[in-house]
């Protein structure tokens, strides 16, 4: 089997094998890039916090740019965020020029990906006026072909705020009133909202080139995410359907694996694990052992293989077993929806991913717990 004309192998090299998958996948995505513009205490923090979770924030350190703009690259997330540190109310020809010559500047580079792909102009509701500067701003960015999605924060419910800004839309704009965590006042609980609209409306407004960037990054919809793993799935499915039968003794076949290494890469790329956790922990080596890392005998992939075979009756015994064209594809299917159930709740809570051999026993019990609905995968 070929990926990108390289051979994949299986084994000690799998790792390997799965670096450059990944590696891969990451060029695949490319880069979203995001402008927050607003005043100090507008609650930009917080937003970004609510969309894209609790790893990336417009604290810290900053690659402070020049113009009064502060750029944060996070490592393995197909995302660059600027914040206008600069915002000035009482300055707007200043701020809105630091913004025009940002957006000139990386439109002058050779970098793939540069540009600002959406901008999200942020307003305080309980400032209950619009000041001046963000008026200039968003008339630049449409003269620029910027979008920009208006975000109401801290949006308690007061309409008239909401219609002010609303007022401002032009082509290619949105407004959103958002509130970006619960909000108690006296004994009345206000649940958070917006973040999900938030993230339509940027989708809408986003390049096609920088969609599927822009999901990887956002931690707020799984559903935007589980469908593009599901993507990568089908994509590896229709791989191992092409692939001419292979001989698979003691569960090991070179060509299957080297599409789960594929297709693993490109669900992890796709729903945004990281390539490190914030422990440090080398999830190449994680994602290549989950594969690998032997129980009862077998290896995660051996034991799934042997398991999902179970469904074709008469198949024979995987040993003499010829894995090919139909019932190849039906098997990475079975696979990558295990895989992707047994990751699901990690990526939905932030959390890091497991070892491999935690992440391999979770796959074999949901696989003996949901038989019928991972049999029903092969039709």
């Amino acid at each position: 089997m070929s990926i990108s004309g390289e051979s994949i192998p299986f084994g000690a090299d799998m790792y390997h094998a799965y670096a450059h998958a990944r590696a891969e996948a990451e060029a695949s995505l490319g880069k979203v890039n995001v402008i927050v513009a607003g005043n100090a205490g507008v609650g930009k923090s917080t937003l970004v916090n609510a969309v894209f979770g609790k790893h990336v924030a417009l604290t810290g350190v900053g690659r402070s740019q020049t113009q009064g703009i502060d750029e944060y690259s996070f490592p393995d997330l197909p995302l660059r965020l600027y914040d206008t540190r600069g915002f000035e109310i009482g300055d707007s020809a200043a701020t809105v020029g630091a913004v025009h010559e940002k957006i000139n500047d990386l439109r002058a580079s050779t970098e793939p990906h540069a540009q600002i792909h959406v901008a999200w102009p942020c307003i305080l509701e309980q400032s209950h006026r619009i000041e001046p500067v963000l008026t200039d701003l968003l008339n630049m960015l449409d003269r620029q072909s910027v979008p920009a999605v208006v975000v109401v924060t801290q949006a308690l419910g007061d309409d008239e705020m909401v219609a002010k800004v609303r007022e401002l839309a032009v082509p290619n704009r949105g407004v959103v009133p958002l509130l970006a965590l619960e909000k108690r006042i006296g004994p009345h609980l206000i649940p958070a909202y917006g973040v999900s609209e938030l993230i339509d409306v940027t989708l809408a407004l986003l390049p096609d080139a920088q969609t599927a960037a822009f999901v990887a990054a956002q931690r707020a919809r799984w559903d935007l995410k589980e469908k593009a793993a599901v993507a990568a799935i089908n994509e590896a499915v229709a791989m191992a359907v092409a692939s001419a039968g292979v001989p698979v003794p003691g569960g090991h076949s070179v060509a299957l694996v080297g599409i789960q290494a594929w297709m693993i890469a490109q669900i992890n790329a796709r729903i945004g694990i990281r390539m490190r956790d914030s422990g440090g922990k080398d999830m190449v080596k994680a994602m290549a052992g989950m594969i690998l890392t032997r129980f009862g005998g077998q290896t995660a992939f051996g034991y799934a293989l042997s398991e999902a075979l179970r469904f074709f009756p008469g198949l024979g015994s995987i040993g003499a077993a010829m894995i090919g064209g139909p019932i190849a594809g039906a098997l990475t299917k079975i696979f990558g929806h295990l895989y992707l159930d047994s990751i699901k709740g990690y990526v939905q809570s932030d959390s890091p991913p497991p070892s491999p051999e935690a992440l391999a026993e979770r796959m074999k019990a949901l696989l003996e717990q949901n038989r019928d609905r991972y049999s029903a995968l092969k039709e």
